[in-house]
């Protein structure tokens, strides 16, 4: 087979059957935004696959059967559900690559209903729930599938995608997964129905953070950011803009204020590995 790094045309022969690569680039995901398709697809899929392409060449192809994620599933010690991927009803949110060429893909499985639990979007009838990271080595195998099941379960939270970031600890051997939670809305006294006033409402929105051992593959429980001593959840931050890493990379910083919004709070947050 003559090579082309461009893959233009391409030829093979395998087991009787000729496979032709032709115009690859061109080439559209089953649910992928090029199709301009708006309806999540009812799919079952077998496996989980990746590829490496450099410089036009595919250096490795990995396919991770399904089982391989209830294997590998890793949960916080004090969370009794160990959510796991079941190959259908999943979102991609973030994809994260280290600077090692480890490979990090962040996203929530979502649930169809049939009653109108909430107003129907583009997307269809459905609510948004546990939230799943995988964590593949530089040559795409599987080495651990993290779960984790929000405190939030209300219908601002079952409504919206939760935000997801991934930050690797200064000495590269942690790194740290942060999610929102959403605690719904804070109405100003005005019941939503009233959608010509919705903006005066403020989304009730604050961070959880945890910490993942890369050695171990193991996980802390998560931190939620802005509770005082008792538990209760004081302090809210912006979605778009709820902390700031430090430039040496060594903390966290969170800006905040509380519910009715005459107190504004500063947290700080120390990243370490041992």
């Amino acid at each position: 087979m003559e090579e082309d790094s461009k893959f233009q045309s391409k030829e093979a022969s395998s087991k009787g059957f000729l496979v032709r690569i032709d115009q690859l680039q061109q080439l559209k995901g089953i649910n992928s935004p090029i199709t301009y398709m708006s309806v999540k697809r009812n799919i079952k899929w077998d496996g989980f696959q990746l590829a490496k392409v450099n410089n036009g060449r595919v250096e490795w192809i990995e396919s991770t059967d399904l089982k391989k994620f209830g294997e590998k599933a890793v949960k916080p010690p004090s969370q009794k559900q160990k959510p796991v991927y079941l190959g259908r009803f999943f979102e991609k949110i973030m994809t994260y690559v280290t600077p090692t060429g480890e490979i990090f893909i962040g996203g929530q499985e979502y649930r169809k209903i049939l009653s109108r639990e909430r107003t129907t979007t583009s997307e269809g009838l459905i609510n948004y729930e546990d939230l799943l990271l995988f964590y593949f080595d530089v040559e795409g195998k599987l080495k651990a599938q993290y779960g984790a099941c929000r405190d939030e379960m209300n219908r601002e939270s079952k409504s919206m995608l939760t935000p997801q970031e991934l930050i690797l600890s200064p000495d590269g051997n942690a790194i740290y997964w942060i999610y929102g939670e959403i605690g719904g809305f804070k109405k100003n006294g005005i019941f939503s129905d009233d959608w010509s006033k919705f903006s005066e409402a403020k989304l009730l929105y604050y961070p959880a953070v945890a910490k993942i051992d890369l050695g171990r593959g193991q996980m802390g429980d998560f931190t939620i950011i802005g509770q005082n001593d008792t538990g209760e959840q004081v302090y809210f931050s912006h979605p778009d803009f709820s902390h700031v890493l430090s430039e040496d990379g060594k903390q966290l910083l969170f800006l905040g204020e509380n519910k009715s919004g005459n107190q504004i709070w500063l947290g700080q947050m120390n990243l370490w590995s041992k």
